[in-house]
């Protein structure tokens, strides 16, 4: 694996771990694209046999179509009259969207576990 292959997949690593934390709407838009730009670049560039067409793909559609949702919920959760419970909303539609990211990157964080442990 070259250098610049491993220093991608730590930044998707990071990009990813971002995420989870996220509280604004439009920060985790932008973080979501950046994160999906750097999986396409490195399909694009290095071809690796644990990510497919199918896994850009997949991914693709996650950060198009559900994220949609997300930006939508935080949007309404940051109303004036909106209530506590928009915001759970907000956080369980982010939640799910990075469960589903994951699960699209499954094979390319078990990659980033190996280069961790070694």
């Amino acid at each position: 694996m070259k250098q610049n292959e491993q220093e991608l997949l730590i930044e998707i690593n990071h990009l990813y771990n971002g995420l989870l934390e996220e509280s604004d709407g439009y920060n985790y838009k932008r973080i979501v694209n950046t994160l999906s730009d750097k999986v396409f670049e490195l399909y694009r560039e290095f071809s690796p046999d644990y990510v497919s067409f199918d896994t850009v793909s997949s991914l693709s559609h996650t950060c198009g179509k559900e994220v949609s949702y997300v930006i939508s919920s935080y949007t309404n959760s940051t109303r004036n009259n909106s209530s506590k419970r928009s915001k759970e909303i907000f956080i369980d539609f982010r939640d799910e969207v990075n469960r589903q990211i994951r699960i699209d990157l499954i094979h390319l964080f078990q990659i980033i576990k190996e280069i961790k442990e070694n």
